[in-house]
């Protein structure tokens, strides 16, 4: 999250010079803040040997990853938690793409 967050400040800074669209920089830091929500506390290895339902269930790829994705997007379908309510639909479909995306990408294999 703070090396996202930082990234991210440097973008905006102009000391780098690539800029985010705002899309792209709420994609990110809500992908850096849920990418490991529920972690079982186990990693990628040991829920494929052990067989575990996760593993089963994301057919032993990037299982954990895969797992934070969609019990991010589990939470935010809760009228409760849905920070997303009032994003146009393109937006909405562009935005879980770059999340799902991003924390995919922090599967270290």
């Amino acid at each position: 999250m703070h090396s996202t967050y930082y990234i991210m400040k440097q973008l905006s800074s102009g000391q780098m010079s690539t800029r985010f669209s705002n899309l792209v920089n709420l994609a990110l830091l809500v992908a850096a803040f849920c990418h490991d929500v529920n972690h079982t506390g186990r990693t990628n290895v040991f829920e494929v040997n052990s067989g575990s339902e996760l593993a089963t269930l994301y057919h032993d790829r990037a299982v954990l990853e895969q797992h934070h994705a969609a019990y991010t997007f589990r939470i935010l379908k809760k009228d409760s938690c849905n920070i997303f309510a009032n994003v146009k639909a393109d937006d909405y479909k562009e935005l879980r793409k770059l999340m799902i995306a991003n924390i995919l990408a922090t599967d270290m294999k």
